[in-house]
């Protein structure tokens, strides 16, 4: 048996997109492996991001670490599940507390999630995918099989999007939205999403956003021969849609900075009618 651990966040405003995660790959992806013995669970954490001080919070764009006080994680008390989704797989819903994490210099909720769920989790799966929770699966794909083939082929060892953007900073990474890797991979290279690497000796400053850190922890294990083959870069956009809103600001990010924002609503209410459309028609 070949276990898959898929790992994903949401805060309490953003839960309806964990659904449309979950419909869309319970309808589209699910019923198209074809590989045999593979079984999937997927775990969630229900996470809210709470941003105390804006001023100092927006350090981040300076410093590779965000002050303490600027912002706070806690969860939620209303009961979510998954029950009444009629889902072919696992789910387990977990607490998030920032107590809970060994890790405290960083800012995203979501790679705070990668991270411990990585750690707790590590000998649990086979493989393991980290996704955001504005991920959704649109069309029928057999893309675990061919996440699968190219993980246990002679050329690639990660399955993601490589992201290359200069804004303010320049930003190199993994693309967080989703990831695919060996549990083998991550322990032999000693792989990470929050860690002190410098990803190059280059003179750039190098924005310390999702995934960069994973793709540092990559090239140094890879300069130190821990690794072999490559990654697979270019993940073919008929395998899922990213509903992010405002560009390259992440799903939860609007909530918090732009909450008045017409994207961000537009996606939340159409995410609601999509789901409602599965469950009651």
């Amino acid at each position: 048996m070949q276990k898959i651990g898929i790992v994903l966040a949401s805060s309490e405003k953003c839960w309806s997109l964990v659904e449309h995660f979950l419909l869309t790959f319970n309808n589209n992806v699910l019923p198209y492996i074809t590989t045999k013995d593979i079984q999937i669970s997927v775990h969630i954490y229900k996470c809210n991001f709470n941003i105390i001080d804006k001023n100092q919070f927006n350090a981040w764009r300076t410093t590779k670490k965000v002050p303490q006080d600027s912002f706070s994680y806690s969860s939620f008390n209303n009961e979510q599940h998954t029950k009444n989704l009629n889902l072919k797989f696992d789910t387990f819903i977990e607490d998030c507390f920032i107590n809970s994490f060994r890790y405290k210099s960083f800012y995203l909720p979501d790679i705070a999630v990668y991270q411990d769920f990585y750690e707790k989790h590590l000998n649990n799966y086979d493989y393991l995918m980290f996704c955001h929770n504005d991920v959704a699966f649109y069309n029928q794909t057999d893309m675990i099989d061919k996440m699968l083939f190219l993980l246990n082929g002679t050329l690639y060892n990660i399955v993601c999007n490589c992201s290359a953007n200069f804004n303010n900073d320049l930003s190199l990474r993994f693309h967080p939205a989703m990831i695919f890797v060996k549990s083998s991979t991550m322990q032999i290279g000693n792989l990470s999403f929050i860690n002190d690497l410098d990803l190059f000796n280059s003179g750039f400053r190098i924005f310390p956003d999702g995934g960069a850190g994973l793709l540092a922890s990559y090239y140094h294990a890879n300069s130190k021969v821990l690794l072999q083959n490559r990654p697979y870069g270019n993940l073919p956009a008929s395998w899922f849609t990213h509903l992010r809103a405002l560009g390259d600001t992440g799903i939860e990010f609007c909530y918090h900075l732009f909450k008045e924002n017409i994207e961000f609503k537009r996606v939340m209410n159409y995410v609601k009618q999509y789901n409602d459309q599965l469950l009651y028609c």
